[in-house]
């Protein structure tokens, strides 16, 4: 599923890789919000249930890899 075909998410993506997003956000949550932000409340909420967090720091080092946590919130912005 990483390689949408949804063009916007697959731009947006990159961007905001590697640490790159505001206050450490996930680049995956971050840039499903900026896809979606009417659904900011509830990207964030369902993001951090399943994973256990919204930042990289709280992320890193879980058994949920940067590739699946970008699948997550591609799941997110496509609901």
């Amino acid at each position: 599923m990483t390689s949408p075909q949804n063009p916007e998410i697959f731009r947006a993506g990159p961007k905001y890789a590697s640490g790159n997003a505001p206050k450490g956000m996930c680049g995956a949550v971050y840039a499903a919000i900026k896809l979606k932000p009417e659904f900011k409340k509830e990207i964030i909420e369902n993001f951090e249930k399943v994973t256990g967090g919204l930042t990289c720091k709280q992320l890193k080092g879980g058994k949920t890899s940067c590739s699946d946590l970008v699948d997550m919130a591609i799941s997110l912005v496509k609901k």
